[in-house]
């Protein structure tokens, strides 16, 4: 849980700070190595690097509400909005951030397709204990 909120911290400083990522996937996250186990309940402990911003914008040098128009390459990789011709902005990192989060968690690529006029994840989440595999005691 600490990484997922880790990473959602970046990509929020990065947003507030007029930056898109563009390429935001489990590829592109790092996670530091450790010294000890002391390290990880540091407050001041940064866990994660965010890496390749090859694909990155500047929204800062776009006016205000500037949305774009063009598709990434990959199609497993791209926004609701890409997919449907819609523009966007912020949005691509949002996606592709659940998409990261979703991979965490299922092993996988998170896929959507519309179903019924509504866009659904191929697999969806279970609401079992099968998914995290952690057992937690009490002394």
């Amino acid at each position: 849980m600490w990484i997922f909120y880790e990473l959602i911290a970046i990509v929020d400083a990065m947003h507030k700070c007029s930056i898109m990522h563009g390429d935001l996937k489990p590829d592109n996250v790092l996670i530091r190595k450790f010294q000890s186990p002391d390290d990880l309940i540091s407050d001041r402990t940064v866990m994660l690097k965010l890496i390749d911003f090859g694909q990155g914008i500047d929204m800062g040098m776009y006016p205000p509400g500037t949305q774009f128009t063009a598709k990434s390459g990959r199609k497993d990789l791209q926004c609701i909005e890409m997919k449907t011709g819609k523009p966007w902005s912020y949005e691509h990192d949002l996606y592709m951030l659940a998409g990261t989060l979703y991979t965490v968690v299922m092993g996988s690529y998170m896929n959507v397709a519309r179903v019924a006029g509504q866009w659904k994840m191929s697999i969806k989440f279970k609401r079992s204990s099968s998914v995290f595999p952690i057992t937690l005691t009490h002394n």
